[in-house]
This record gives structure tokens, C-alpha cells and sequence, in this order.
């Protein structure tokens, strides 16, 4: 019995240490995701952390959903801040290219244009680089 007891007590504490170590990744990515002025990099680091508690807090804690949670707004934010640096002109005008291209039956070339709308704008903040992404699509 008292082997027993001593299992389950080292199962706890093992327990309340892995939840530990998740709380102290969840804490670094929340004190970077608050940052006043955030920048870019510190929320890639803000949504890293987040996913090292993530996989480190168990499923069954309820505190899981709250970081899946965090984990989303970071990267929602990551994204509008990115958002913010996309050159539109520059991918309406590769995007225009590559339908000019496309028009004229020029697939490579079509294909070229497209691939330099996701390369503009990865995150697919645009119409045109979502555009880009199906005639892509169509291509392979």
C-alpha cells in the first residue's frame, strides 16, 4: 500500500511540475504579447512560447483552452501587423502580370507571377494573393 501511496504522490508532483514549466511559457508569451508596441518578432517569440505550453500542459487542465486561445489572438495579431507591411501595389501589380501571362496561355511565366504574390504577401491579407493561390492551384 505504501508503494502505492509513493507512486501517486511522485505522479503529482510530477504533474504539478510539468504545469508549472507550462504556466512559465505561457507567462513569457503573454509579458511579450503585451508588450507596448509589439513588434513582429516579439510576437513570433509571444506564439513560440505559447506552444511550448501548449504541448507541455495537459489536455485534461483547464487552463489548456486558454492558451489555445492566446495562441490564436497572437497569431491574429501577427498577422494584421504583417498585414500592415505588405506592399499592395507591388502585389496587385504582380498579380495583374501573372493574369496577363495567364491570358496568353504562358503558364511558366503565369506561374512565376503568382508565386511572387505569396512571396509579397504570405499571410494572404490581399484578394489578389488569395487570387494568386487558386490560379496556382490550377497550375498543379
Amino acid at each position: 500500500m505504501r508503494d502505492y501511496i509513493d507512486k501517486l504522490d511522485k505522479e503529482l508532483k510530477d504533474f504539478d511540475y510539468i504545469v508549472s514549466e507550462a504556466n512559465k511559457h505561457k507567462e513569457a508569451g503573454l509579458e511579450l504579447k503585451n508588450k507596448a508596441g509589439a513588434s513582429e518578432r516579439d510576437l513570433q517569440k509571444a506564439a513560440n512560447e505559447f506552444k511550448k505550453a501548449i504541448e507541455l500542459m495537459p489536455e485534461t487542465h483547464p487552463d489548456s483552452r486558454k492558451l489555445q486561445g492566446l495562441m490564436s489572438e497572437t497569431k491574429k495579431a501577427l498577422i494584421a501587423l504583417r498585414a500592415k507591411n505588405v506592399d499592395g501595389n507591388a502585389v496587385r501589380k504582380t498579380y495583374k502580370d501573372g493574369l496577363i501571362y495567364w491570358d496568353k496561355g504562358k503558364r511558366t511565366e503565369a506561374k512565376e507571377e503568382f508565386q511572387k504574390c505569396l512571396e509579397l504577401d504570405p499571410d494572404l491579407t490581399l484578394d489578389e494573393t488569395i487570387k494568386a493561390a487558386y490560379y496556382l492551384k490550377q497550375l498543379f
